[in-house]
């Protein structure tokens, strides 16, 4: 026979601040879920950012609302990781002095293309005069 235990154990601001850290982690997790909702479809521009921010706004009110939570918000936002690259002027600005490392910088795909069409009509500008002598 298996004895339950009647007296469960007193509620503490430590599983409040439990229970906060678990809804803000599941939100940012689930932040796909709520990019693709078709009502926030018009104000999805900018990849999500505006949602994100709204999200993470929302998030901070529920914080503040919880004594002791104070930076939780942004300790989960900081475990998530930033994805893609830094923008080149950060790579050069932590690698100036810094002590960062600095990455070689990469043009960008269609830079070549442009050049390359400028130097063509260039090139074709200078027929057409040639041929008009």
């Amino acid at each position: 026979m298996v004895v339950k235990d009647t007296s469960p154990a007193a509620w503490t601001d430590e599983h409040t601040l439990h229970v906060l850290r678990g809804i803000i982690s599941s939100t940012l997790a689930s932040r796909p879920a709520l990019y693709a909702l078709p009502e926030l479809k018009p104000v999805s521009n900018n990849r999500g950012d505006r949602i994100n921010k709204k999200l993470q706004q929302l998030l901070r009110k529920l914080e503040d609302a919880v004594p002791g939570a104070a930076g939780m918000v942004a300790q989960e936002v900081g475990k998530l990781g930033k994805r893609g690259s830094a923008s080149p002027k950060k790579v050069k600005a932590a690698g100036a002095g810094a002590g960062g490392v600095v990455r070689e910088q990469v043009a960008s795909p269609g830079a070549g293309r442009k050049r390359k069409r400028a130097e063509v009509k260039e090139e074709e500008a200078d027929e057409d005069l040639e041929e008009e002598e």
